[in-house]
């Protein structure tokens, strides 16, 4: 698991770790971006689903104990 977004962090720290890159807008772009740095790519992208997985869980969480409330 990434250290930088760990669960326990709060939310609002998660992305200041990554460097924000220009948006490319041609494949050419994106791969010379991706080349450039292959392993900063793969950590962003593990850290974005384990903030979704992050993300369901807590729904999934809430809507438990709301079905609990109702019954």
């Amino acid at each position: 698991m990434c250290k930088q977004c760990d669960s326990s962090s709060p939310p609002k720290k998660q992305f200041q770790h990554s460097i924000p890159t220009p948006p490319a807008t041609s494949k050419e772009e994106r791969k010379s971006l991706s080349e450039k740095n292959p392993e900063e790519e793969d950590t962003r992208a593990r850290c974005y689903l384990i903030i979704v997985f992050n993300k369901i869980d807590q729904y999934v969480r809430t809507k438990i104990v709301f079905a609990s409330l109702v019954t």
